[in-house]
């Protein structure tokens, strides 16, 4: 497999939230929540919002660190491969998502679209914006019917290729709507502008983490559960993440912060071990998995679900193992092969990093990200 000097930590923590991803949507498109072996619905809740919150908080990790390692000069040419990697996503997520209605990379687009404003931001400013962006979900939430547009017996937004409809979705009430998700970016941006080489910082990220994600999740459990759907109030105290309530949004962040922190030290400590290159080889093919496992799952409901085959979250739970086993052995073996996987090769060459860009003008480059 060919070096390239990327954190085996991060690419880890990617693969496992694919996993935690590919068991949430395995259960989705089965509607199969809540029904089957406790252990099983137990991983389902623990799992909603938050393997795709850990994915977004990534994205912002990965996004600050690029910018830490590119040179002054070389800041224009960074910001244009970030805008281009923004609509590179937006529009291969849009292609998805007229196919798999679980699709991500759409708002992904949008994220790394706004996160441009925010790259060279103070840490400061970054908590501000996050803070700020799920205050704004709130307001909102009381003023906008979370339900409109929604079919809930079929779990379709009736009018998304309307331009109100696809706004109303990408804003407020689609399944990762820019407002509060986005502060899952601005809390990746500060995550990746702390010293994520110190061992002590790590631990510290680590043992913070555990501690937010723990004492929000207690407040959500203090009062009884309502109708999130209809009664906004409830939406502050909810932590499924659907809707998204400031709650779900903060004990998300503690979660993921410590989940990256704990797979940045275990790719230090454990990195070249082959279970640990075999995961991290998803990770780089996050993208590309990504995309696979929309179709996979968009193709089992035709094939199986529609038929009315009986399942549980346990079904679901092995099917996603089965898939990610596929995911992790395929990708490692691709990656032995050629640099990157079909989707990002294919990114890096519509959006090049700064140093790639160097490097295709036969000038040695400041940097490679």
């Amino acid at each position: 497999m060919k070096p390239t000097g990327r954190l085996v930590g991060l690419d880890i923590c990617r693969a496992l939230a694919l996993l935690g991803m590919l068991i949430v949507n395995f259960n989705w498109i089965m509607k199969t929540w809540f029904t089957g072996p406790t252990w099983a619905v137990v991983i389902d809740q623990q799992l909603l919002g938050r393997a795709a919150g850990t994915f977004v908080v990534l994205a912002g990790v990965g996004l600050s660190l690029m910018m830490r390692a590119t040179p002054s000069e070389d800041r224009s040419l960074f910001y244009g491969c970030v805008a281009r990697r923004a609509v590179f996503l937006f529009v291969v997520g849009v292609l998805l998502f007229a196919y798999w209605r679980g699709d991500i990379l759409h708002f992904y687009g949008v994220y790394f679209a706004l996160a441009l404003a925010f790259l060279a931001a103070p840490r400061s400013l970054l908590t501000a914006g996050a803070i700020a962006v799920i205050l704004a979900a709130v307001f909102l939430r009381f003023y906008i019917d979370y339900n409109w547009g929604w079919d809930w017996r079929t779990d379709r937004y009736v009018d998304v290729w309307t331009a109100g409809g696809f706004l109303r979705n990408l804003l407020v009430n689609g399944l990762h709507p820019i407002l509060p998700w986005f502060a899952f970016v601005l809390v990746g941006l500060w995550m990746g502008r702390q010293q994520l080489n110190d061992g002590r910082t790590r631990l510290h990220l680590f043992l913070g983490g555990v501690a937010v994600a723990l004492i929000f999740n207690g407040l959500g459990q203090v009062y009884p559960g309502g109708d999130t759907y209809r009664d906004p109030a409830q939406m502050l105290i909810a932590l499924d993440g659907w809707p998204p309530g400031p709650l779900y949004v903060v004990a998300a962040s503690g979660t993921a912060v410590a989940v990256i922190a704990a797979c940045l030290e275990l790719g230090l400590r454990f990195g070249g071990s082959l279970p640990l290159r075999a995961l991290a080889s998803a990770g780089r093919m996050a993208l590309t998995l990504y995309v696979i496992h929309g179709i996979v799952l968009t193709g089992w409901f035709d094939a199986v679900c529609s038929r009315g085959l009986h399942c549980d979250a346990a079904d679901g739970f092995y099917w996603a193992i089965a898939l990610f086993a596929a995911c992790v052995v395929g990708a490692h073996l691709w990656l032995m092969i050629f640099a990157n996987g079909p989707l990002e090769a294919l990114m890096r060459w519509l959006a090049p990093t700064p140093g790639e860009i160097r490097r295709r003008r036969g000038v040695s480059p400041a940097t490679s990200a």
